[in-house]
């Protein structure tokens, strides 16, 4: 009899909790992002006949519900804590945690992938018909994975393999290693990018290979914001700290700006606004843009560079400006050679192709 009590209680608890769920799912406005994965949810679907007789509107409506589901977030590390703590599971989709770090596996190396990348930046330099006086070089950021993922029992790309892909396919170039300027400790705990105020090793190397080392000269004052939470600790969905955000300052990234020319707007080298939206890494030149110019209002030459670049390159391209008349960044995700070669001039200008490891294992999104 006390065994029947009990499973009433249990089977009446239950319905409670099934009809308060759906009933707050049913009431609450929907979200239509999420601050922790970085992507808009799902919105709930219109219901036509058409949709309902094929199935469109039940797999739509599931997805909905299971974005829009009360808790999500709270679950969603409930979930994670349990396979990484206590089921003592290796890595979630991917993400994996090592030497108090965040990161997502990126294997095996895609070979066509690298020889799709360099390809495409051949054909770049043809289009852009540089004057004989200009130099091109090019180099690879490596992502942290280079400095983790082997270590800890992961598996991990063929570095030496893909730098030497990259060099053969890419003749045009003069190549500089990047790889032993960087450490583990260059890179945010949560975040796949490298800290802009670690990079003095990669500045200097570049300056010397580049030749510009006998025009920097900038001490800087570094600046920090906070909390900052990176891409792979959204995913990852543990209760991780967080950390901040270090940027470098000086007289003249101050007075400098970045023109846009998506939307013809001029802005900060550092958007502060951009840096209180879903990534705070836009703050380094806004993010992704296709093509933005910053100047040196004070240079003591009339060298140019175009910078070819993924996001690694924002953070980067404020602590050459001292170097260069002004500085041309050209990512090719968003904009197509053949546009390009109408926005910007080649006259004085050194070309330097930078890429992470990871866009040139995942090159398709290059145009």
């Amino acid at each position: 009899m006390q065994s029947a009590r009990w499973t009433k209680i249990t089977a009446v608890l239950f319905s409670v909790y099934l009809v308060g769920m759906a009933g707050w799912a049913a009431l609450r406005a929907p979200d239509a992002i999420s601050t922790s994965e970085r992507r808009p949810l799902a919105t709930r679907p219109v219901l036509t006949w058409k949709d309902f007789l094929s199935g469109n509107f039940a797999e739509d409506f599931e997805t909905y519900a299971l974005d829009q589901f009360p808790l999500r977030d709270p679950l969603r590390s409930f979930k994670a804590v349990t396979q990484f703590y206590l089921l003592q599971r290796l890595d979630k989709q991917g993400i994996y945690l090592a030497d108090g770090h965040v990161a997502k596996l990126e294997y095996p190396l895609n070979s066509s992938s690298v020889q799709n990348a360099a390809q495409k930046l051949e054909a770049v330099l043809a289009r852009l018909n540089l004057p004989q006086d200009s130099a091109v070089y090019a180099a690879v950021i490596p992502d942290k994975n280079f400095f983790l993922a082997a270590a800890n029992g992961y598996p991990a790309l063929d570095y030496a393999e893909m730098q030497a892909l990259f060099r053969t396919e890419l003749a045009s170039a003069h190549h500089i290693d990047l790889f032993d300027c960087l450490s583990l400790e260059d890179y945010y705990n949560g975040d796949p990018h490298w800290r802009q105020e670690r990079l003095s090793s990669v500045v200097e190397r570049l300056s010397l290979r580049m030749g510009f080392a006998d025009r920097l000269s900038t001490d800087y004052t570094e600046s920090l914001l906070g909390p900052f939470y990176g891409a792979y600790h959204g995913q990852a969905a543990l209760p991780l700290p967080s950390e901040s955000l270090h940027f470098l300052t000086s007289p003249l990234l101050t007075q400098a700006t970045a023109y846009h020319f998506e939307n013809h707007s001029t802005r900060p080298l550092y958007d502060l606004d951009k840096a209180a939206g879903l990534d705070a890494y836009d703050l380094f030149l806004s993010g992704a843009s296709a093509l933005v110019t910053i100047e040196n209002p004070a240079a003591s030459t009339d060298r140019e560079l175009l910078l070819f670049r993924d996001s690694f390159g924002s953070s980067l391209a404020p602590l050459l400006l001292e170097a260069y008349a002004k500085i041309t960044l050209i990512d090719l995700r968003y904009i197509h050679p053949d546009l390009l070669v109408e926005q910007i001039r080649t006259a004085n200008a050194d070309v330097l192709f930078l890429y992470s490891s990871l866009l040139l294992n995942n090159s398709l999104s290059l145009r």
